[in-house]
């Protein structure tokens, strides 16, 4: 299924991801991002495909409660979550974590920041670290910058154009962290840590974008340009 999606994903998202391998060297991991779209999850998923591991991302529980879409969301495996009442969960992610694999929770639940503004962050909940510390899982993070094309706030449906194939940029930590139990402190931390990598990301997204355009502006990038752009009869 991974490699299905990231083929059917490959025309229209160009997915770079940074330090992702940081997930190989760690069996028991809770991964936390920022959220920007509904199409985060699918759009991502190429980077852990890669890397070889497939996080289970975490819900609400009443979206796995509806008819459709929740036997949906149950046959891919997603994790649901009834704030009144985490042990439920606890249970899931510790069988998740038997089994080597990672669960993916975005602390600001719905989708956060401002529109419009990919550098700017929702006020985190304290779930992921309050599950995190219950499940002894340190905690892996990263961040990405270049989504909200692919899937503008206030429509439908993605906006999936192989002319305009969009470019996201995705940058984890260089290590993992454990919880120390104060749940408004360790979130106060992920909160921070997510800031420091979502700039990162945005720093190195503009970075290629700089690039391809000056290649492109370069004599020899109009000369490659020119030389495919001429007939088969001109060569």
């Amino acid at each position: 299924m991974g490699w299905l999606i990231t083929q059917m994903m490959r025309p229209f998202v160009d997915l770079r991801t940074i330090d992702f391998d940081v997930l190989q060297q760690t069996e028991r991991v809770l991964v936390i991002a920022n959220h920007r779209t509904m199409f985060d999850a699918v759009a991502l998923l190429a980077g852990f495909h890669r890397v070889g591991r497939y996080p289970r991302p975490l819900i609400n529980a009443r979206y796995v409660n509806m008819p459709v879409l929740g036997a949906v969301l149950r046959s891919l495996g997603w994790v649901s979550v009834d704030k009144a009442d985490l042990h439920p969960t606890f249970t899931q992610v510790n069988e998740l974590n038997d089994a080597g694999i990672p669960l993916l929770v975005t602390p600001e639940g719905r989708l956060g920041g401002r529109p419009g503004d990919p550098l700017s962050l929702s006020k985190f909940h304290t779930g992921a670290a309050r599950i995190a510390h219950a499940c002894a899982t340190p905690v892996w993070c990263f961040a990405h910058v270049g989504i909200d094309p692919v899937w503008p706030r206030g429509t439908r449906i993605p906006r999936l154009n192989p002319l305009r194939r969009q470019l996201v940029v995705a940058v984890g930590a260089s290590e993992v962290r454990t919880m120390t139990g104060d749940a408004a402190v360790d979130t106060d931390m992920l909160h921070e840590w997510t800031r420091e990598l979502l700039a990162a990301a945005a720093d190195r997204h503009d970075e290629i974008r700089r690039t391809a355009a000056s290649s492109r502006r370069s004599p020899r990038g109009r000369t490659r340009r020119a030389t495919r752009s001429r007939p088969d009869s001109a060569r």
